[in-house]
């Protein structure tokens, strides 16, 4: 990712980069002697997560308006396998529904006499 374009800033030793992309001379990075190509490389991932954010916060923010981004509450708490998925995270379950059974506190249970 971003340690990716800012280690080529840092590292890049001129052995790539004569002639490409209307580069004149070698590229070297920060710890060969030239800091230029750093501070391209740092615009560079500053563009990218200015992009990637302002892109998402709009599509968020539409998708937020248009449907919503969120389950609903009782959907939440009940566990969204069904309502997402259409099936079961653990179909090995006889009967998924009595795991809502060990939620509910209704009755006490008398403690049992321990283990010596």
């Amino acid at each position: 990712g971003l340690w990716g374009v800012i280690s080529l800033g840092l590292f890049a030793d001129g052995t790539y980069g004569a002639g490409w992309n209307g580069v004149t001379g070698t590229v070297k990075g920060l710890f060969y002697g030239d800091g230029k190509q750093l501070i391209a490389q740092l615009i560079g991932c500053a563009v990218i997560v200015l992009w990637a954010g302002g892109f998402g916060w709009v599509f968020f923010k539409v998708q937020h308006a248009v449907q919503g981004i969120r389950s609903k509450p009782e959907d939440e708490i009940a566990g969204l396998d069904m309502p997402e998925m259409g099936v079961y995270a653990y179909p090995d379950l006889e009967n998924p529904e009595a795991v809502s059974v060990l939620h509910t506190r209704d009755h006490e249970v008398a403690p049992g006499p321990a283990p010596a």
